[in-house]
């Protein structure tokens, strides 16, 4: 299992621990029962976990541990982005690299994927799976020193969180052992990107270059058939 972070260190809180010792027994129950409460509550009796303990360590249950699951797979795409040269790393590489790594953190337990994603499609947790996705989206685009602003800001983001939803929903439906078809996948979904983003430039260049609209009024008679 790759959920649990180390709990050594003094400095992390309590529910942390448990959070992470729960994450970690739920990614092996839930293979055979599913994210739900019944798995959580087995979980906890398994690893002698008190409902006060489960209550402070994840207060929503098991929304709190499929976020933090997802918080966790961040923090490695993060760390992966930090730690790696990326001078020599066209921009589609860079961000094939942050994807890769995100996906990579959860290949180990995907079977226990499969099962999170049916938990994130219940009609209760319909802003859950937007907000982790969201939230990928963001730390891999930061963690690529981006700095734009206002529009760009939102729409980078948005963009790759669509790169992110269709390869995640390519890698769970896919049974490629070492992941080849996904890369594949995630390769062509960003090439269509920056395809569609050099087309739409070369059109407001273009448009750039026309004469403005209301400038031709000034042409326009101001009497005659029309003029009056």
């Amino acid at each position: 299992m790759n959920a649990q972070k180390s709990t050594e260190s003094t400095d992390i809180p309590p529910s942390r621990k448990i959070l992470a010792q729960l994450l970690d027994g739920i990614l092996e129950d839930s293979v055979f029962e599913g994210w739900n409460d019944e798995t959580l509550r087995n979980t906890a009796k398994r690893l002698n976990i008190s409902k006060g303990q489960v209550l402070l360590a994840a207060p929503e249950g098991i929304s709190s541990l499929l976020e933090a699951w997802a918080d966790n797979a961040d923090d490695h795409a993060r760390d992966i982005l930090k730690n790696t040269d990326l001078t020599q790393l066209k921009i589609r590489q860079r961000i094939a690299l942050g994807v890769r790594a995100r996906i990579s953190y959860l290949s180990d337990n995907k079977e226990a994927a499969r099962r999170a994603s049916h938990a994130l499609a219940a009609p209760w947790r319909a802003g859950l799976g937007p907000k982790i996705i969201w939230n990928a989206a963001d730390t891999i685009w930061s963690a690529l020193g981006d700095k734009s602003t206002d529009a760009n800001w939102y729409s980078k983001r948005l963009v790759l969180s669509g790169v992110l939803t269709s390869t995640i929903s390519h890698w769970l439906a896919s049974d490629d052992e070492n992941d080849d078809s996904t890369w594949e996948y995630l390769d062509d979904r960003i090439e269509n990107v920056m395809q569609f983003e050099k087309a739409k430039a070369q059109v407001k260049n273009f448009t750039d270059k026309l004469p403005d609209p209301l400038d031709l009024l000034k042409f326009v008679p101001k009497s005659g058939p029309l003029g009056k």
